[in-house]
């Protein structure tokens, strides 16, 4: 089974395919993806920066994380979330991040 952040990551580079004019397909079906929603497509936006700022910086989720997850358990709260967002200059909003972190 596919990790909720593998998926929200490929979702992420079809919005950045459609933002650069590409033919959005799911590559794994072969298939386009189904009609993304307003809320949704605001929340991709927000994956959309947090991927590109970790990237930037030559991090992944994981590795801007490891420091905030203080026991070991491969997860952080919201606070830690927040933190290291703020730690490497992730340009998102504090509502921006509650609403990521609600929808993990």
């Amino acid at each position: 089974p596919q990790s909720p952040m593998a998926g929200a990551h490929m979702q992420a580079g079809l919005l950045q395919a459609s933002l650069a004019g590409q033919p959005q397909t799911d590559l794994s079906k072969g298939q386009p993806p189904p009609p993304v929603s307003k809320d949704e497509l605001s929340m991709l936006a927000c994956l959309h920066r947090l991927d590109t700022g970790l990237a930037s910086r030559g991090l992944t989720i994981a590795s801007a994380l490891v420091l905030y997850d203080k026991d070991m358990e491969r997860a952080v709260g919201l606070d830690q979330l927040v933190a290291a967002c703020g730690q490497h200059s992730i340009p998102l909003s504090r509502p921006e991040i509650e609403t990521l972190f609600a929808r993990l």
